[in-house]
C-alpha cells in the first residue's frame, strides 16, 4: 500500500511539474501575455486567438501583437512588431507582421494616427497602381465605394486602426487616410513613407 501511495504522489508531482512548465507563459489577460508593461488599445478575435494593438507610453512606442488562445481561457504571446510614435510631421505610423503558421488572419497591420492629422478613417488597398510617387493624384472615399472589393476601410478609434488579413500583399501595404468628409489627407504608398497629401 505504501508503494502505491508513493507512486501516486510522484506521478502527481511530475504531472504538476510538466503542466507548470508547459503553461508558464499563459496569462488570463491579453496585456499580461505581452512582455513588458503595455496597455492594449484595440483587439480583434482571430482564428488563433486575438490580434491587438498596444502602446508603451514610457518608451513612446506602439505595436501589433499576436496572442494565441489556450484552452479557451488563457493568452500566450505569439510575436509582435513595434514602432515609435509618429513624428509631428508624419500623418501616421505603421507596423505590421505576418506568420506562416495560420492560413487565415495571418497578417496584422497596426496604424497609430497623429492626433493633429485630422484623419477619421484609414483604407488599405488599391485598384489603380501609382507608379510616380512624386506626382499628385486625386483620390477619395468615392473611389473606394466604386471598387469595394479592392479595399478595407476602418474608422480611427482612440488614435489607432487595426487590420487583420489572411496574407501579406502589396495592396495591403498601401494606405490612405481620410478626413470626416471622405477626402484623402494622407497616404502611404507601397515601400514609401507616410505623407500628407495636401497638394
Amino acid at each position: 500500500m505504501r508503494k502505491k501511495n508513493i507512486v501516486i504522489i510522484v506521478s502527481v508531482i511530475l504531472v504538476i511539474g510538466f503542466l507548470s512548465t508547459y503553461t508558464e507563459n499563459w496569462h488570463i489577460t491579453e496585456s499580461g501575455a505581452i512582455p513588458g508593461n503595455h496597455k492594449i488599445i484595440i483587439s480583434q478575435d482571430t482564428v488563433y486567438g486575438k490580434a491587438a494593438i498596444y502602446e508603451d507610453m514610457k518608451n513612446q512606442t506602439f505595436g501589433a501583437v499576436k496572442l494565441n488562445k489556450k484552452l479557451g481561457l488563457f493568452y500566450e504571446y505569439g510575436g509582435l512588431a513595434e514602432r515609435e510614435f509618429p513624428e509631428e510631421d508624419m500623418p501616421f505610423q505603421v507596423v505590421g507582421f505576418g506568420n506562416n503558421v495560420e492560413q487565415n488572419d495571418s497578417f496584422v497591420v497596426g496604424i497609430k494616427v497623429n492626433r493633429n492629422s485630422n484623419i477619421h478613417s484609414i483604407s488599405l488597398g488599391y485598384h489603380k497602381k501609382i507608379t510616380d510617387y512624386n506626382e499628385s493624384y486625386e483620390f477619395s472615399m468615392k473611389d473606394i465605394e466604386a471598387h469595394p472589393d479592392k479595399y478595407l476601410v476602418k474608422e480611427v478609434k482612440n488614435g489607432y486602426v487595426l487590420f487583420v488579413m489572411d496574407e501579406y500583399t502589396h495592396e495591403g501595404w498601401t494606405m490612405r487616410g481620410f478626413d470626416k468628409d471622405g477626402n484623402m489627407v494622407a497616404d502611404k504608398l507601397f515601400s514609401a513613407q507616410p505623407r500628407y497629401t495636401n497638394w
